[in-house]
């Protein structure tokens, strides 16, 4: 019997045992692997991460093979984590050159340039797909988080970052 199909019996000590085994023969390796992206204190709690993911697993007997379950968890997190650090700066990627902010008395030209870009921003917020629509109005014109939007849609985060980056791709290209 190896020692998953002994963790399987849900035996608290074989389950220990299990837990044991895996962490002394694999911590080390994910965590070198895991520092090569992240440094070493968000390495060790990543590599805690991946132990707590495998230890709610319920049915460890259906794990085929521990160490590529462990990486791929790992991977994972790592990608979670860029797409977090990323979204938060999505709102800053706006060219603001591209904009011609300019205060003093407004050009004629000008005017109206801004006024056919209003029209097509109006006419491309419409044409907006429903969810990213509202996705998106309420992150920019409500200021609510993402995460806030996900709970209220009932969607996960990384829907929501979707969906305002669907909106952005659209409305840069009206503009």
């Amino acid at each position: 019997m190896t020692i998953i199909q002994q963790a399987a019996t849900d035996n608290s000590q074989s389950r220990c045992d299990f837990m044991n085994n895996a962490y002394q023969r694999y911590a080390g390796v994910l965590k070198s692997f895991l520092m090569r992206t992240v440094d070493e204190a968000e390495a060790e709690d990543l590599l805690h991460e991946v132990y707590l993911r495998l230890i709610r697993c319920r049915r460890l007997s259906l794990i085929d093979n521990v160490q590529a379950f462990m990486f791929t968890t790992a991977t994972n997190l790592l990608r979670d984590r860029w797409r977090r650090a990323n979204a938060r700066f999505a709102p800053t990627l706006v060219n603001f050159e591209d904009c011609n902010l300019t205060a003093g008395a407004a050009d004629p030209a000008e005017v109206v340039d801004w006024q056919e870009r209003l029209e097509r921003v109006e006419k491309a917020m419409a044409a907006l797909p429903p969810k990213p629509r509202l996705a998106f109005e309420l992150s920019r014109m409500q200021d609510r988080s993402y995460s806030e939007i996900a709970l209220e849609l009932e969607v996960s985060v990384s829907m929501i970052e979707k969906h305002i980056s669907t909106a952005l791709n659209q409305l840069r290209a009206a503009i």
